[in-house]
């Protein structure tokens, strides 16, 4: 999964399926969320990439009290909010 903001930094996060993770030092900002998925893991990348995917609507990181609030994505294939994109590879 990459995030990436309006400034055009990249923060990648590597999961299994199932997983669940949260992130906890995100400035608040907009980001757009993307995600690749595959089989074969290297432990840096797939050896074979089924699907490049991003969210139309951006993911919105907002300051609250007394912390960051964003909204819980789940990433399912066939979600509506999603669409196919460019590929996604290793950095």
């Amino acid at each position: 999964m990459e995030l990436s903001d309006e400034a055009g930094h990249r923060r990648r996060i590597y999961l299994r399926r199932g997983e669940q993770i949260t992130l906890l030092d995100l400035v608040p900002g907009v980001y757009q969320l993307r995600f690749a998925a595959g089989t074969g893991w290297t432990g840096r990348w797939f050896l074979d990439t089924s699907a490049t995917v991003e969210r139309i609507r951006p993911l919105t990181v907002a300051e609250s009290e007394p912390g960051m609030r964003v909204e819980s994505v789940t990433l399912a294939f066939g979600d509506p909010s999603l669409r196919s994109t460019s590929l996604l590879g290793p950095d």
